[in-house]
C-alpha cells in the first residue's frame, strides 16, 4: 500500500480564516471598509488681494471690497492734506483720494509715493476699495495677486508693530500675510481724512 498523498499547505489567508475569531475580525473589517466614505463638506474659500507695504510687510484685503487694481504714473499731491494721504488720482474723470497705508501704519517706507513719472519710470500700485461708505485708493508698494484661503485657516491677529491697531486686523494668513479690516480703518478716518 502506498502512503496517502500529503495535503497542500494552506495559504496564509486560508489559515487565518480557519481560526473562528480571526474570520469574524476579518469579516467585520471588510464590512467597515466597504462602507462609502462620509461626505466631506467642501471648504469655503475666501478670495483676497495681496500686496506689499513698506519694505517687508505683506498685507491683504477681502476681494469683495476691491473695485480694481491700478498702476498709475503719478499721484497728485494735495496741499494741506492729512499725512496719511498720498494725494489724488484721476479715475475715469473722477478724483479719487489715495490713502498711504504704510504711513498710516507707521511702517518703514518702500518706494516714494510719487516715484512714478510720465517718462515711464516705475508705476505706483493703487488698490481701489469700497468700504465704510467710501471709495478710496490704497497706495501699495507692490500689488501681488489674488489668492484664496479657507476660513478655518485665518489665524489670530499678530502682535502689533508701528501704529497698526489690533482692531484694524482681521487675522493672519499663512503666518505672514496681515488681512486688513478696511471697514474699520476707513470708519476711523477723521472727516478731513475722509474728504467729506
Amino acid at each position: 500500500m502506498s502512503p496517502a498523498p500529503d495535503k497542500p499547505p494552506l495559504s496564509p489567508l486560508a489559515a487565518l480564516l480557519a481560526i473562528p475569531e480571526s474570520a469574524k475580525l476579518l469579516q467585520r473589517r471588510a464590512r467597515e471598509l466597504a462602507q462609502p466614505p462620509e461626505p466631506v463638506a467642501p471648504q469655503r474659500l475666501e478670495p483676497y488681494v495681496r500686496f506689499w507695504l513698506g519694505r517687508q510687510e505683506e498685507y491683504g484685503v477681502p476681494y469683495c471690497i476691491v473695485d480694481e487694481v491700478l498702476m498709475v504714473e503719478h499721484v497728485a499731491r494735495v496741499p494741506c492734506a492729512p499725512p496719511a494721504f498720498s494725494g489724488v488720482i484721476n479715475r475715469r474723470g473722477q478724483m479719487l483720494p489715495v490713502l498711504a497705508l504704510a504711513r498710516l501704519f507707521g511702517l518703514e517706507p518702500g518706494p516714494a509715493p510719487d516715484a512714478g513719472t510720465a517718462t515711464g519710470a516705475s508705476k505706483i500700485g493703487i488698490v481701489v476699495v469700497s468700504a465704510a461708505g467710501l471709495t478710496i485708493g490704497l497706495h501699495v508698494d507692490e500689488p501681488i495677486d489674488i489668492d484664496t484661503y479657507p476660513l478655518d485657516t485665518l489665524g489670530p491677529p499678530p502682535p502689533t508693530h508701528g501704529k497698526l491697531p489690533p482692531a484694524y486686523v482681521t487675522g493672519l494668513l499663512k503666518r505672514r500675510i496681515t488681512l486688513l479690516d478696511m471697514d474699520r480703518i476707513l470708519s476711523d478716518l477723521s472727516p478731513e481724512e475722509r474728504h467729506e
